[in-house]
């Protein structure tokens, strides 16, 4: 889900757990400052329903306008792989059985690696 932002910065929302229902809607929020924008006084607000057995995983990827999507590879083995233009970055995804071992204190296990820019 893309949403279109200021200073040509866009946000793009990646949901990768299971979702039960999601639904987007654009209305008026409060102004900061006047940009001299009409745009600038909404938003587009998400609204994601999720099992709490299911947890909730997001990625919020803001971008600028007109830069390539964030790619999503699901892996075998439940790991899930987020590649730009510049970076990937492996989610070790914990099975169900896992999930339920799990604490706060224990988050998902994360490897970064930079890809080579040619």
């Amino acid at each position: 889900m893309n949403s279109e932002g200021a200073y040509d910065a866009d946000l793009e929302t990646v949901f990768l757990s299971p979702l039960e229902s999601i639904t987007l809607e654009h209305g008026r929020s409060t102004r900061f400052y006047d940009r001299g924008d009409e745009k600038a006084g909404m938003m587009d607000y998400v609204r994601a329903v999720a099992d709490a057995r299911d947890g909730f995983l997001t990625v919020l990827y803001p971008k600028e306008k007109g830069a390539n999507k964030l790619d999503i590879i699901h892996e075998a083995g439940g790991s899930v792989s987020l590649v730009t233009d510049g970076c990937h970055v492996r989610l070790n995804v914990p099975t169900k059985s896992e999930k339920e071992e799990r604490t706060i204190s224990h988050p998902l296990p994360l490897s970064v690696r930079l890809k080579k820019m040619s």
